[in-house]
């Protein structure tokens, strides 16, 4: 296999917000997560994280619209999960995975393994990726809010004297400046930056979104 493993076997938190290790300091989700951009950088978004503890999904739930990703993929229970679950579901996932190299295969052996009660999740780089700018449009740029900002921006300037045709531009205007929130997202999230190629590698990531913002603006061409 041609991309790092890193394999975290503790307890989750009660609360939620982390980890706990085995002499029982706390590591928060925040925290774990800074570690892990890290490590993701220096393998050019390629770091597969397996996470043997209860409430894994939960670090989904630190990321935003500013950050890296963690991994390329996380993978982990999302809910209370057993010591014998865990051992047979991890056994099961990891000897096929190094049979087959298939991380989805993999993920089929881990479901069926005997022991496997809880319910385990994927979520790959692309997935955290949609999920944040999903979750960034539904709370910070619906199309009410959209159109809420560009009337406002609208009354503001034509107590100015701005001319009727530059007052209907403030839409396409306020959407322009929402590709370019995505773009940053895009290049930071995926160390585009640090690693070019990535580019291309995550480009379906981008059009998807594009294609999102493209729908809801009709009158803008990207």
């Amino acid at each position: 296999m041609d991309y790092p493993i890193l394999h975290l076997e503790c307890h989750g938190l009660s609360d939620k917000t982390g980890l706990s290790l085995a002499d029982r300091t706390p590591v928060t989700w925040i925290e774990l997560k800074a570690v892990l951009v890290r490590l993701n950088q220096a393998t050019c978004c390629n770091l597969l994280v397996t996470l043997a503890a209860c409430h894994g999904a939960m670090l989904m739930e630190t990321l935003d619209v500013h950050d890296r990703s963690p991994c390329w993929g996380l993978l982990g229970p999302s809910g209370e999960v057993s010591p014998p679950d865990l051992k047979s579901s991890y056994s099961a996932f990891f000897l096929e995975l190094l049979r087959s190299a298939n991380t989805e295969a993999a993920c089929f052996s881990l479901r069926d393994s005997p022991d496997c009660r809880a319910k385990y999740f994927l979520f790959t780089a692309e997935d955290m990726f949609r999920d944040v700018f999903r979750v960034y449009r539904a709370t910070c740029s619906t199309k009410d809010q959209m159109t809420e900002r560009a009337d406002r921006f609208a009354q503001i300037f034509k107590k100015h004297g701005m001319p009727d045709d530059e007052v209907s531009s403030i839409r396409p205007v306020l959407y322009e400046e929402e590709y370019k929130v995505l773009e940053r997202f895009y290049k930071r999230f995926f160390f585009v930056d640090r690693c070019p190629k990535n580019g291309l590698r995550f480009n379906r990531c981008i059009r998807g979104a594009y294609s999102m913002i493209r729908d809801e603006c009709g009158s803008i061409n990207k």
